[in-house]
């Protein structure tokens, strides 16, 4: 059907399934193998890179829970509401729900849970999650220690990431562009720029030589508006204020209190994600 048609999508997990295929491997276990070994893969990632962070086995060990099982608390109240009018015993209603409750365009809750709606239907987004963890790792440890081989092992996972899940590319480049600045501009009059550029060179030279000519292969350059600035995009008729709490809730509130007693370098850290 599209023969002759640029390719725009990451092609890499689906080259790696058709691999498996022409080895004889049935396409459900093509299908599968791969997206279960990189989620596997992403979940230990998860692990090392919050005890890297915090250096407590404890949280290390809840990260992937309160990553994982994301969703708008306000998704309940509408889950409670047609399991009260559809005369359904309560596991007959949870193997028949008629919506996903973390995704409910019509009451502009838009966060949907990542497994239901990322990690099952957007296999190259598990490859994405697995490099990206990889990426973040090695910029945290550069930001604790000042090493420039941390962002040298952190830009070549990174230009790694077009082919495989472009948003992963694009994300932790602006990501890295704020660390950077952040870095900058912490001690103004203090920061040799000389030795600042030197350092960041060593992420950014391999990340974009690897990764533009990658995005080139699959950017929709024929396309209008593909990318634009489009601020509060998905916030429809609600104001900002009502539509992050909404979506967010209950996590927004613990990242707000956790922000407040984190150190100095992570909360540092934290505002380059905030940034994006």
């Amino acid at each position: 059907v599209f023969d002759g048609v640029k390719l725009n999508y990451p092609p890499f997990m689906d080259m790696v399934s058709a691999l498996l295929v022409k080895t004889g491997v049935s396409l459900r276990w093509a299908l599968i193998v791969p997206s279960f070994i990189l989620i596997m893969f992403a979940v230990v990632m998860m692990y090392f890179v919050s005890f890297q962070i915090t250096k407590s086995r404890l949280a290390a060990f809840l990260t992937p829970f309160l990553f994982f099982f994301n969703g708008s608390i306000a998704g309940f109240k509408y889950f409670w509401d047609d399991y009260r009018t559809s005369q359904l015993s309560f596991w007959d209603f949870m193997n028949h729900m008629p919506k996903e409750y973390a995704h409910l365009a019509d009451f502009n809750i838009r966060f949907s849970n990542i497994i239901a709606d990322y990690i099952l239907p957007q296999r190259t987004f598990i490859g994405g999650l697995a490099l990206g963890l990889i990426v973040v790792y090695f910029l945290w440890r550069y930001w604790e220690s000042g090493d420039k081989k941390q962002l040298l092992y952190s830009g070549i996972a990174l230009g790694f990431t077009p082919l495989v899940h472009t948003h992963t590319f694009v994300g932790l480049t602006i990501i890295a562009g704020f660390l950077c600045l952040i870095q900058l501009f912490e001690n103004i009059k203090d920061v040799d720029v000389k030795v600042w550029f030197s350092k960041w060179i060593y992420f950014f030279a391999p990340a974009l030589l690897s990764g533009l000519p990658q995005l080139a292969l699959i950017y929709p350059f024929d396309t209008q508006h593909f990318t634009r600035f489009y601020l509060g995009w998905m916030k429809g008729n609600d104001s900002i204020w009502v539509f992050w709490p909404k979506n967010l809730s209950p996590h927004i509130y613990v990242f707000l209190v956790a922000f407040l007693f984190v150190g100095k370098r992570f909360r540092q850290f934290l505002l380059a994600f905030l940034g994006l």
